[in-house]
């Protein structure tokens, strides 16, 4: 697989995961209120909560996961460039100053 298609499938499972989690936590906590404001006859308050907690819940997964991707992002980097000096065993200027 190439390099640009890798990227663009790991960057469309983060949207499709993100959306995927958002809808499900706003729903979930949305239901959630809707049922204690039954229970307790506060009928916009909890609902309201509910889809706070619910947008806040898929906003801190959105970051948890792009700070996954960054942290593997970052690795790779730091790999290529310790891959880069050591290729030839040597330092990246030995030779080329005279």
């Amino acid at each position: 697989m190439s390099k640009n298609l890798r990227d663009y499938a790991e960057y469309g499972s983060l949207g499709i995961s993100w959306v995927l989690t958002s809808v499900a936590a706003v729903y979930l906590a949305h239901k959630g209120g809707a049922w204690i404001d039954a229970k307790l006859g506060t009928d916009p308050a909890f609902t309201l909560v509910g889809l706070i907690v619910g947008i806040l819940m898929s906003l801190l997964s959105l970051v948890q996961q792009l700070q996954r991707i960054e942290s593997t992002w970052r690795k790779k980097k730091q790999d290529q460039r310790k891959g880069d000096s050591d290729s030839d065993g040597e330092s990246p200027t030995r030779g080329r100053l005279r």
